[in-house]
């Protein structure tokens, strides 16, 4: 049997959620936790960067695919009209 790893912090959901992402969403994901560090970095706050978890970098991933979907939609209302 095989024993968890006492250092992860991923649960299985959060490990049943990232093998049902296809490659464009891990690549938001990845590219949101690049851009965090770096922003953190140029303010001087590093450890900050640790405290965006899996969840939390999927939570803003989920805002900012809203937010985008509305614009979207206003954009094609604008068209339209």
């Amino acid at each position: 049997m095989v024993e968890p790893d006492k250092n992860c912090q991923a649960g299985i959901e959060d490990v049943a959620w990232l093998c049902s992402l296809q490659e464009p969403e891990i690549d938001m994901l990845v590219g949101l936790k690049l851009l965090i560090i770096q922003r953190a970095k140029m303010i001087g706050c590093k450890k900050m960067a640790d405290k965006f978890n899996l969840k939390m970098i999927r939570a803003i991933a989920l805002v900012l695919m809203e937010h985008l979907k509305s614009q979207i939609e206003e954009l094609i209302e604008t068209r339209k009209n």
